[in-house]
């Protein structure tokens, strides 16, 4: 399979930047960016030549996986850098990612919503609980496609016919009906028990847990959720790789989401690697109005993904007390902080009657349950993000951060600290900043004819024009700066 590379032709030996955090790569799995200006044949040469096989690519970014023994990946990276001259502008090892999870004792049932209450949901809710043409993609374990709690919600892709084994839509992928899953290289998107703990329906229930009287309510109920699954336990326990994100988020833009949520990191005491690929497939969605929210992680130490800020929403997590949790990272790469849980149980469980230490969602074979982690804390932010969107779709990843970031409750140190960031996300002060006289505006919607992706946002209008798109997100930015203004249990 050949791939349309066109990249910029910089020379960089990657795997030494960062490295000494003590990060996993895949074994015998390289990445290569290709440079168009020497040409793609020079490169795949060089590829061969230096002992791998390509075995996947993504064309938008400009990259090509790699196969190589295991064990070689470094001298396979001087070698192709030294062989490709300037056809190749980079290589790297595929470093893994995981759950961004502190595991708690399952056995808690009881709803309690803190978690809500202190984002100021339910008041934001008077407003809009979300709408469907909004698509947050959930880059994770997958998603419960069943659970009765999240199947109205879960996105289907409109251009595809079901296992009919055509590319219906011509978008690369085969029967992608709800999704793809990249870990595994199929449109299996169903989440994993085991090592995975269906970490993804979890999340997935922050961010879009439907009201239809039975388990709880989501940030934002009415929006789309859009399963890829980039963690799985073909790479124990549970893990993914960056090739598995850049795919992931590339996919999501191409297929119309606004919103990426990502529950993921490194693990350890040190940041995730700088790899050029993954900030590539960061820049892409930026590129394209596509806000990406992340964990910080929760190892208490500096924040996962501190080598990639500008194009990152990194989220940090507090507990009921809005105060810090015991585990969760800090650093300058934090943008703001949500609620995530916390154990203060001398025995480390969650199992005291009333307990309201974790975040209540969705779990796998239609149950609910407590987990706590940065992880939880990431979707309450795309939630927020999501509500925003479904009362001004022309909103892009810019104006979304400004809003959800001067609108932010100040922890901490006055002004952005390195533990909270701006503070803790205020869906309702975030809504309210882009009223205009207390009325929702008529906006039009942001043009998804991105790169590679045929369909148009739902809705009656467009905006087809990028100047006028940044003119929008200028008016919001300054009507959030001139205009800067916890659940009862919601259950349904």
């Amino acid at each position: 399979m050949l791939f349309l590379l066109l990249v910029s032709p910089t020379l960089q030996f990657l795997p030494a930047h960062g490295q000494e955090v003590g990060a996993a790569s895949v074994p015998g799995e390289v990445l290569v960016g290709m440079s168009p200006r020497a040409g793609v044949g020079v490169a795949q040469a060089a590829i061969s030549s230096s002992g791998g096989t390509i075995t996947g690519g993504i064309d938008e970014l400009n990259v090509v996986i790699v196969s190589v023994a295991a064990g070689d990946e470094d001298r396979f990276i001087r070698s192709v850098l030294s062989q490709g001259g300037g056809s190749v502008a980079y290589a790297e090892r595929n470093y893994q990612v995981q759950l961004a999870l502190v595991p708690p004792d399952p056995s808690f049932a009881a709803e309690q919503a803190w978690h809500y209450t202190l984002i100021n949901a339910p008041l934001a809710w008077d407003t809009t609980q979300g709408v469907p043409s909004v698509k947050v993609a959930m880059l994770d374990t997958g998603i419960d496609l069943d659970h009765p709690d999240l199947a109205v919600n879960i996105w289907t892709n409109p251009g595809e016919v079901p296992a009919d084994g055509i590319d219906n839509d011509g978008n690369g992928f085969i029967d992608d009906v709800r999704g793809w899953n990249f870990r595994d290289n199929n449109n299996n998107v169903q989440d994993e028990a085991a090592g995975c703990v269906g970490h993804g329906t979890h999340t997935s229930g922050t961010v879009a847990e439907v009201t239809n009287g039975i388990g709880g309510l989501g940030v934002a109920s009415g929006v789309t959720v859009m399963p890829i699954k980039v963690l799985g336990t073909s790479l124990l326990p549970c893990n993914g790789s960056f090739a598995d994100i850049a795919n992931g988020v590339t996919y999501a833009v191409n297929n119309g989401a606004r919103v990426i949520s990502m529950s993921i990191g490194c693990g350890g005491a040190g940041a995730c690697p700088f790899s050029a690929a993954l900030n590539a497939a960061y820049t892409f969605a930026e590129t394209n109005g596509v806000l990406v929210v992340i964990a910080a992680g929760n190892d208490f130490a500096v924040d996962d993904w501190s080598l990639y800020t500008g194009t990152l929403f990194e989220v940090s997590a507090i507990d009921q007390f809005s105060t810090q949790a015991s585990y969760s990272n800090f650093g300058a790469g934090v943008d703001i902080t949500a609620p995530g849980g916390d154990d203060d149980n001398a025995d480390g469980s969650l199992n005291e009657p009333g307990s309201n230490e974790g975040v209540f969602s969705t779990r796998l074979d239609n149950t609910y349950g407590w987990l706590i982690g940065t992880s939880m804390a990431t979707p309450h932010v795309a939630g927020c993000a999501a509500l925003l969107l479904s009362v001004n779709a022309a909103l892009n990843a810019v104006s979304l951060r400004t809003i959800l970031s001067n609108n932010a409750v100040d922890l901490g140190a006055p002004g952005k600290d390195p533990i909270f960031g701006a503070g803790l996300v205020n869906c309702k002060a975030a809504i309210d900043s882009i009223k205009v006289d207390g009325r929702i505006p008529e906006f039009p919607l942001f043009d998804s004819q991105r790169t590679g992706d045929k369909r148009v946002a739902e809705g009656t209008s467009q905006i087809q024009d990028a100047p006028l798109i940044m003119i929008v997100a200028l008016i919001g930015a300054f009507l959030v700066v001139s205009r800067k203004v916890q659940l009862h249990s919601r259950k349904n």
